[in-house]
């Protein structure tokens, strides 16, 4: 069952199935919502002061347009039998309208708008705001999920309020377990994939943290929360204040993508990273070459895929190709990827051909195969539409290059993943682990739909919109499916000194 309520005067929320399960606290959130239907016609009232931004107007706009996007790009629109997303396009949208006319403020305008965009639960959809205030609030501490219990992992040494302690558990706020007011104010403004460990991570934050680039509906809340530690429970009253340091301590230095040497016949190849605007001038090239020129006596190759949430995954194939030569596995053999052939896929490959060319010069193989890619996709929309799905086999030659020349690694090839680990890095994952006797350690990778290779469109306020150009039909890893290690590492996955003395005695 779905409820909507009104919370205050604010807006509807929809109670996730966690909230739902709770009896009790469906009534009383139902009760609350009744409380406040009266205010439901005073809450539709769009603001008419022109002395201030519209932005019940605003959010309206962006909306409309990104359903138009959706409508005209989106590969689910022509293969029209994903029942799931076919429903929220209409219903969602019903139900965001309903938001947007409420937005009394930029946050609100941008969660509006998102609220719609999270419930097609795809990574692949979504909207920010490029032009965000760095600036976060906090209210003194951060609390992650650990081990099945919600501990605070960082706390402020000064506040003008008490704090709960480093390592207290948190037991609720606002009278909700944390997955319960996660899955209904935090959840269905920014990514409802809470089974997903990357997900939670960044739901977590909003606890205690607002940060711009994730505008939820209401600002400063929850208000309070309650926690337990050394045995009593003790409620905190929140007082946020500006500051980022309530996220900023998680930031993690990344090496930039290369191989060193580690231990005897032993080499870690560092894959964080396949961005191409992230990426150092010749820095994909290097790694290459130091590849290439790994000894042939080496027993065991890790790939270390820590920090890499997706990008080219022309660039992984090629890392992996350049160790195993001619014995590189191809792409699942019984999968086909399928494109909508939209003016806006055309338009987006049109401008990836001239920056790639600008960036990496006429000869570079990401240019050829992205340029090849834009005259596959204009003829084929000019022949037929965008409403027939056309099969990437079509084109000529092969996705990626041939693999090089020479002879094949023969020893062991680890993969390293963390929870991060999505769209890109998955079809790197899915190369490596298709090499014989090949092993995967770390932690559980996040999971990406069927819909995937996004292109980027502006909408009427300056907020961006990512939507997929194409779709896997019967690839092996399902849709929305983590890859699970054979080996879980428990401990902090950035702790490289600790990660290598524990994977010692697997290799």
């Amino acid at each position: 069952m779905v409820i909507y309520i009104l919370r205050g005067k604010a807006t509807f929320h929809q109670i996730g199935a966690r909230a739902c399960k709770n009896e009790s606290l469906a009534r009383r959130l139902i009760l609350r919502g009744l409380k406040c239907c009266f205010l439901l016609l005073g809450a539709l009232h769009i603001p008419s002061n022109a002395a201030d931004p519209n932005y019940s107007a605003i959010a309206l706009s962006d909306l409309a347009r990104a359903k138009q996007v959706i409508l005209d790009a989106h590969p689910a629109v022509a293969l029209k039998t994903d029942q799931a997303f076919n429903d929220w396009f209409i219903q969602g949208y019903d139900e965001a309208m309903k938001l947007a006319m409420r937005a009394a403020n930029q946050a609100q305008a941008l969660a509006a708008v998102r609220y719609y965009i999270s419930g097609f639960r795809d990574g692949h959809v979504a909207v920010w705001d490029p032009n965000a205030p760095s600036k976060a609030m906090w209210a003194g501490w951060t609390a992650q999920l650990r081990s099945g219990e919600w501990r605070v992992v960082h706390a402020a040494s000064k506040w003008p309020t008490s704090l709960p302690e480093k390592g207290a558990m948190l037991i609720a706020c606002d009278g909700l377990k944390p997955f319960e007011y996660i899955d209904t104010y935090i959840a269905p403004f920014v990514d409802r994939r809470t089974e997903l460990g990357s997900v939670l991570d960044r739901l977590a934050l909003l606890l205690s943290n607002r940060i711009p680039r994730d505008s939820i509906w209401e600002a400063e809340t929850p208000r309070t929360c309650t926690f337990e530690s050394n045995g009593k429970t003790i409620e905190h009253h929140l007082d946020w204040k500006n500051s980022d340091e309530g996220t900023s301590f998680l930031n993690v230095q990344q090496p930039r993508i290369g191989v060193e040497s580690w231990g005897e016949n032993r080499y870690w190849i560092y894959a964080q990273q396949f961005l191409p605007a992230r990426l150092a001038e010749d820095e994909l090239e290097n790694a290459i070459s130091a590849i290439q020129i790994i000894p042939e006596k080496a027993e065991v190759v890790v790939f270390d895929a820590r920090g890499n949430n997706g990008g080219s995954s022309l660039f992984g194939y090629q890392l992996l190709a350049a160790l195993m030569r001619r014995d590189t596995p191809t792409i699942d053999s019984g999968a086909q990827a399928w494109w909508r052939p939209s003016r806006i896929s055309v338009d987006w490959f049109d401008r990836l051909a001239r920056d790639e060319l600008v960036r990496t010069g006429p000869k570079s193989i990401r240019y050829k195969k992205i340029l090849e890619m834009k005259n596959f996709l204009k003829e084929a929309h000019e022949k037929s539409g965008p409403s027939v799905l056309v099969a990437d086999s079509a084109i000529e030659g092969s996705q990626y290059p041939p693999p090089p020349d020479g002879n094949s690694f023969k020893g062991r090839v680890v993969l390293l993943t963390d929870k991060h680990c999505a769209s890109a890095c998955l079809d790197f994952s899915d190369l490596v682990l298709a090499v014989p006797g090949s092993l995967h350690v770390g932690e559980s990778t996040s999971s990406d739909s069927d819909y995937l290779d996004i292109t980027v469109v502006d909408l009427p306020s300056g907020l961006q919109m990512a939507v997929p150009q194409k779709v896997w039909i019967g690839r092996g890893r399902k849709a929305n499916e983590p890859l699970i290690p054979e080996h879980i590492f428990s401990g902090d996955i950035y702790d490289t000194p600790s990660l290598r003395a524990w994977m010692e005695p697997l290799l």
